[in-house]
This record gives C-alpha cells, sequence and structure tokens, in this order.
C-alpha cells in the first residue's frame, strides 16, 4: 500500500507532466494516488469497525474518473447490493454510538499517557513531524503528515497538569502517537456512521452537517498563508491605532511577530538537523574506518544517543523567547511582543480536560494558540494563526476590546474588499460601491455594480461566521446561518439583476440621494450574482444542489458564493475582464451537482485547463475533481520562501491569447462577446485553431477568398486581410453546420497568424 508520501510524489509527477505537455491535469498518476487512499480509508475501517466497517470500506469507491477526450463515461454499479445497504443501514446506530464511546475512552487512555511526557517534547515531536518540511509542502490530505492528530496531541496537553516526576522513554512517546491515530480513527468513523444514519431521513441535511463537523475536526484555516495575511491587512488596516490602544499591537504588528517567531524556530530546527546530520555522518565514517571493536562501539553510543536525543533538542529548538524574536526583528518592541502574547497565549493546564473529551470538541488552542513555558513560548499548529488572522482577532477583539471597533466594522469590510477586487478585475469599465436604487416607493442599497459592455456584475457580500451551534452540527442553526450569509445576498442581487434585465432605464444613487449611474433600456443582456463571504462557507458556493435541498435557495441561477480568498486567487490568476465574465459563463453552465467535493478552486482550475463537464448533464454518474494542485504549487510556499512555481493562467494558444488582450484593450463593439468566447472555445477548439489556423488563413490570402474548415462544433473561417469578418461569415454560413457553436475567424498577418473575430452561435 502506498504511503502518504509515495501518493503526493505522484501526484506532483502528473501535475508537473500536465503543465509540461499542456494536457489535462487528471493523469493516471493522480487517479492511483487517489485510489491508494481510499484502499488506505477502507482497510482501517474493515480493523476498526466490525461488520459496518467492513461495509463501509467496500462502499468506499471513488466516482468514475473524467474520461479523456475521445471517451465515454462508464456508468458505475452500485458497490453494494440492496441487502449490504439494508444491512450497512441497520448497524449505523450501533456504530455511531460505539465509535464515539470508543473514542472518548482512547482518548481518555491518551491522557494518561500524555501526563507522564514532557509537554515540550510531546507537542514539538509531533508538530515536527507533521507540519514542518521543505518550503511549499503540503500535508493534508496528500502527503506525510496529519495537522488534525498535531491538534489533537497539542489539545490534550495543554489540557492537563503534567506529571513533573515521570521519566518518560521513547516507548512511551510512540505510544502517544499511536493513540492519536487510533482516536481519529473511530473519530472518522463516527463522522461516517453519522452521516449514514442522517441521510435516511434528510440526506442533504446529512451532508451539511457531515461538512461542519469534518470542518470542526480540521481547525487550520481555509487561506493560504500570504492571503490570510493580505485579508487581515484589508480587514483592520483602518482600525490600526484603535487596535493598537486597545490590545497593545496592531494587524500589521502581529503578522510581524508570526514572522519573526517562525523565521526564529525556523533557523533553530535547520540548526539543529544540521549538527545532528553532520554528527551521524562523522560517526559513521569513523565507524568505516575503525579496526577496533571499542571504537565500533563507541560510533554505535554516539549514533544511538543522536536518535534518542534529537526529539529533545527539536523541542528546545520549537520554542522561542520574546529576546529571540526582538533579534529577528528590531522593528518591534518588548511591549508590543508581550501585550501579543498576554492576548494569545495560555499555560499549560490551565483549560478545563472536562471541555475537551475528543476531537470533536471545541479545540483548547482555537483561539489561544501560543503555549507559554517558564523559558519561552511555543506554537504548536501553525494553521491556528497563520491561515486565519481575521477569525484570530475577532475573537480577541471580543474578549479585551468589545466595543472598540463599529459594530459592522467586518460587514463594512466584506464590501470594500469585494469591490477593491472588483476593480482590480475591470479597468477600464464602470465599478461603483454602494449605490442606492429605488422599486417603487422603497429604496434599497447594493454593495457593487460593474458595468461591462452588456454584462452587469452585481456584488452582495457578507460576513456572516457560522455559528458555534451550527459548527457542532446543529443542522438547522446552520441553514439560518447560510440563509443569512448566502440566501439574503443572492436575493438583493437577484432584485438589482431584475430591474437591470426588464428593459426598462434604472437610475442609481449614492447616499445623499445624488444620481450618480444611469443604466439605459436594454444596455444590460446579462447579469451575474457576486456573493462574496468574509469567513469560509464550508465549500457550499460550489454545491447549489446542497443548498437548495437543505432549504437555502438561491434566487438567481448565475449566482456565485464565493469565499473572499477564493475570489483573490481568481482576480490573481485571470489576465483580462473577459477571462472573468468567461468564467462566470463557463461556470453557470457546468453540472455542479454532479461534481462530487468540487470546491471553487477545483472548479477555477478545471476552467483554466479548458475543462468541460456538460457531457454529464442528464446522466446520473457524479465525478471527483482534483484539479487544485496549481494553485497550491504556486501559493502554499512558507514566510519567505521563494516561489515554488509560476502562477496559473488560463490555458490558450498564443494566437488566442494575443486576440483575448487586443480585445480588452481596444475594446470594439461586442469585443466583450468575441473575447469570452474565445476564452471558452475548449480543448478542441483551441487546438483546432491553434494546429489549422494558419493553413486556413494562407489560403485565403492566396485565393484572395474566404474558406472554411470544421471540426466538431468550431468551423474556422479564414478570410483575406481586407475583407471584414461579417463579410466572412455571410460568404460561409449557408455551408456551415448545424450544430457548430463557434466560428473563428482568422488572416495571415505580417509574419504571424491573426484571430480577427470570434462569433459564439
Amino acid at each position: 500500500m502506498a504511503t502518504r508520501k509515495q501518493r503526493k510524489a505522484k501526484c506532483q509527477r502528473a501535475d508537473q507532466h500536465s503543465k509540461e505537455c499542456g494536457s489535462r491535469v487528471r493523469q493516471p498518476a493522480i487517479r492511483e494516488a487517489q485510489e491508494d487512499r481510499v484502499n488506505e480509508q477502507a482497510a482501517l475501517l474493515k480493523t476498526i469497525g466490525g461488520r459496518f466497517g467492513e461495509l463501509l470500506a467496500k462502499a468506499s469507491v471513488l466516482p468514475p474518473p473524467v474520461p479523456q477526450l475521445g471517451e465515454e463515461l462508464h456508468e458505475q454499479k452500485p458497490p453494494l447490493s440492496d441487502e449490504e445497504r439494508k444491512e450497512l443501514i441497520s448497524l449505523a446506530p450501533k456504530a455511531v454510538e460505539d465509535s464515539r464511546l470508543e473514542g472518548i475512552r482512547l482518548m481518555g487512555e491518551l491522557r494518561d499517557v500524555v501526563r507522564h511526557l514532557d509537554p515540550r517534547t510531546a507537542m514539538s515531536l509531533i508538530s515536527w513531524m507533521n507540519v514542518w518540511g521543505v518550503p511549499g509542502e503540503y500535508f493534508e490530505p496528500a502527503s506525510t503528515g496529519s495537522e488534525a492528530g498535531v491538534e489533537l496531541l497539542a489539545g490534550v496537553v495543554v489540557s492537563q497538569a503534567p506529571d513533573t516526576n515521570s521519566e518518560p522513554s521513547a516507548a512511551d512517546y510512540q505510544r502517544a502517537l499511536d493513540l492519536v491515530d487510533e482516536v481519529l480513527a473511530q473519530t472518522n468513523l463516527f463522522l461516517m456512521a453519522d452521516a449514514a444514519v442522517r441521510a435516511q431521513v434528510d440526506s442533504a441535511e446529512a451532508q451539511l452537517r457531515h461538512k461542519t463537523l469534518v470542518r470542526r475536526l480540521h481547525m487550520r484555516g481555509e487561506s493560504y498563508l500570504e492571503h490570510a495575511e493580505a485579508l487581515a491587512r484589508e480587514v483592520y488596516g483602518p482600525y490600526e491605532a484603535l487596535l493598537r490602544d486597545a490590545l497593545g499591537f496592531s494587524v500589521d504588528e502581529l503578522i510581524r511577530f508570526v514572522h519573526a517567531a517562525t523565521r526564529v524556530v525556523q533557523d533553530d530546527v535547520n540548526g539543529v538537523i544540521e549538527r545532528e546530520s553532520r554528527r551521524l555522518r562523522d560517526a559513521a565514517a569513523r565507524g568505516m574506518r575503525a579496526t577496533e571493536e571499542s571504537k565500533r562501539q563507541a560510533m554505535a553510543d554516539e549514533l544511538r544517543d543522536c536518535v534518542d536525543t534529537i526529539h529533545t533538542k527539536v523541542g528546545n529548538a520549537m520554542t522561542f523567547t520574546v529576546d529571540q524574536v526582538l533579534v529577528a526583528d528590531p522593528s518591534l518592541s518588548a511591549p508590543l511582543v508581550t501585550a501579543m502574547l498576554s492576548a494569545f497565549s495560555v499555560q499549560i493546564g490551565d483549560c478545563d480536560p472536562a471541555l475537551y473529551t475528543w476531537p470533536l470538541d471545541e479545540h483548547p488552542l482555537l483561539r489561544r494558540p501560543v503555549v507559554a513555558f517558564e523559558d519561552g513560548y511555543m506554537v504548536p499548529v501553525p494553521g491556528f494563526v497563520g491561515r486565519d488572522y481575521v477569525a484570530l482577532l475577532d475573537c480577541a477583539i471580543a474578549e479585551f476590546a468589545p466595543g472598540v471597533l463599529p459594530s459592522d466594522y467586518l460587514a463594512t469590510a466584506a464590501e470594500r474588499i469585494s469591490m477593491a477586487q472588483m476593480n482590480d478585475v475591470f479597468s477600464g469599465s464602470e465599478v461603483h460601491g454602494s449605490l442606492f436604487y429605488r422599486i417603487g416607493d422603497d429604496r434599497y442599497e447594493t454593495d457593487g455594480l460593474v458595468l461591462c459592455e452588456n454584462v452587469a456584475v452585481i456584488t452582495e457580500a457578507k460576513a456572516r461566521r457560522i455559528s458555534v451551534q451550527a459548527s457542532r452540527g446543529d443542522t438547522r442553526r446552520l441553514q439560518r446561518d447560510l440563509d443569512d450569509a448566502i440566501a439574503d445576498g443572492v436575493k438583493q442581487g437577484a432584485r438589482v439583476a431584475g430591474l437591470l434585465l426588464d428593459g426598462g432605464p434604472t437610475c442609481f444613487q449614492d447616499k445623499s440621494g445624488s444620481v450618480v449611474l444611469e443604466v439605459a433600456a436594454g444596455q444590460v443582456a446579462e447579469a451575474h450574482v457576486l456573493n462574496p463571504q468574509l469567513t469560509p462557507i464550508l465549500d457550499l458556493g460550489s454545491q447549489p444542489a446542497v443548498l437548495a435541498s437543505a432549504g437555502v435557495k438561491l434566487a438567481i441561477d448565475s449566482a456565485v458564493p464565493i469565499f473572499l480568498n477564493d475570489l483573490r486567487i481568481i482576480v490573481d490568476c485571470i489576465e483580462t475582464p473577459a477571462e472573468f465574465v468567461a468564467y462566470l459563463r463557463w461556470r453557470a453552465d457546468q453540472p455542479l451537482e454532479q461534481l462530487l467535493d468540487f470546491d471553487e478552486g477545483d472548479l477555477f482550475g478545471a476552467f483554466l485547463l479548458n475543462e468541460d463537464f456538460r457531457f454529464l448533464k442528464g446522466r446520473p454518474a457524479g465525478l471527483h475533481g482534483y484539479f487544485t494542485t496549481q494553485f497550491d504549487d504556486h501559493y502554499a510556499v512558507g514566510i519567505d520562501a521563494p516561489r515554488g512555481a509560476p502562477k496559473p493562467r488560463k490555458m490558450l494558444p498564443k494566437v488566442v491569447a494575443r486576440f483575448v488582450r487586443s480585445q480588452c484593450e481596444l475594446r470594439p463593439s461586442g469585443w466583450l462577446d468575441s473575447a469570452c468566447a474565445a476564452v471558452n472555445l475548449g480543448t478542441l477548439g483551441l487546438a483546432f485553431v491553434d494546429v489549422k489556423g494558419s493553413e486556413i488563413a494562407r489560403r485565403a490570402r492566396r485565393k484572395r477568398a474566404a474558406g472554411m474548415l470544421v471540426y466538431g462544433t468550431c468551423a474556422l473561417v479564414g478570410i483575406p486581410s481586407e475583407m471584414d469578418w461579417r463579410e466572412g461569415l455571410a460568404l460561409t454560413r449557408s455551408s456551415m453546420p448545424s450544430d457548430v457553436t463557434d466560428v473563428v475567424f482568422v488572416s495571415e498577418g505580417p509574419g504571424r497568424l491573426k484571430i480577427r473575430w470570434v462569433l459564439s452561435l
């Protein structure tokens, strides 16, 4: 059975291959890595879950792979017979109770073992093994580590006082690590059994509950490091002085402190590893040269000592002091660092063990992720800090400075950040924030409106967090949260869309009542509602069918509920406004209900790779997505680490990319539809233009007449350089097959192929 490290390597090799040859990211090695993961999970279920686990393991199969070009989608047979499925359902309620009780029992056993360990060594050991690696290494779920395991052991360590008289052995530490795996295995079994029980009553509600509980088990945040920092600076930047007065530090100073402490730990751990590696090499070399038994024994003793003591040395290296932080970043001061440590640190034993009886309870370090020792501090779960500064600071403000910031500061930030991103995308178009309009005697507000030729993008941002009750599995409360965060925002946007599309003129005002925008009748032919969220929404923005079946109705099909940092990636990776609109159109046309486990990153990654899943429409089958490795390669880098890979871009032939950029710069009438049609030609159409474009353009120049080639649903029309594309269409339209959906007009320009226009029929 492949290890997680081997699976990671397979994924990396496949992804690299896809970049080099321009092929699809869905390569056999990635599929094999996914199957290895499922097989590993199935083997564990059989071991710990009895007959229920055996049946669940049999049912744990991947959906069929996305077919390659020209392949058929094979329908998947049910893995369980009707009798086995009934048996599984009948066993599920007992499995829920048994796995929960066994998980709690194992947690108690883990506490007994941990009590006799050195707290610093225990936390540093599991943290070093699971969440530290080379820059860009990503640990969950494709590689060697488990952040959930680090969270679990660290939570147990800090929520009880240690036995200072104990002298733990290496076997004691290994037993703790083994128990962590066993507790997590029982927790995962509980989650699957619980979902099986609840799905019999309401499958949508079961999915919602499962998503919230899984997220509770992995509380490390959902942003890349740089994006979490950017979001925090954008939210709290306007309140730097207020925060410094109330908390003793600003958000920028907190981020600089985290960077400095991380550099201290990185340098110290790297130093330990380098020294111990050199010591091992030297001892081994001496042993190879030794002729006397005593010298060989001395070498063996030194090797044994190195192995036995390295975890202690690493543990000491993973602890930092205030003085070390000040040396790493002289711009910080002792009072600043002390204030931050006071707000975010906890002493071992300060937390009540009764509040953390198994992994689905609230984690003791979630709000105070720094552990204080007599001689320093440690951050055993870096993700609690680096990936969600907004949640961390929001909790600190509520605890230490309630009422200091405006009550709507998060909502205001969501609107402000969303419109800044729209300005980045739609430079040169009309972008307006905070507009007011009337319907009858009622006055309404919209957070933002973009007019890009005949397309409107309406923005309604929200800052509603998933409540504590919902995160504990209360699906009714979760539905109310999602109604407030998603359904209400989309409803507000749909109201604006209806006003723009009904054919009448529309007037928008600012807060004071002055007219700032007038939209003529018929000016808008297409409207999209963007619903950015300041906080993650459990990947549900890409799963409207789950939302709908759970009672969260979207008022318009073209709505895009999206986490702001997912939107940040899209804005960062596109090069023109046409690509953004093309993504909205492509997304609206995909059968999202059949794309299993696709989050927004998977959808956008598939768009960049020119995937098209419309062949799934009308079929019962679903597909599993794996389209985010390109973002991990670029963004998942450590603090101060260099970029590991180029920024992901839309995969377009050079001639098509030149045409799209030209259209977006010159903006002739109809430029947006033409540029979007070029972006969304699909793999076959793009390849057809790239391979045959020069041939048909050269023929048209030589014959001084229009000519046509057709492949699939794409028609390639060559026209002389002096001919208008409309004339070329008129000359070839009668001979064009009825199933053609895209027409690309090309000419031979000076030294290279030139696309004149792209028309979507």
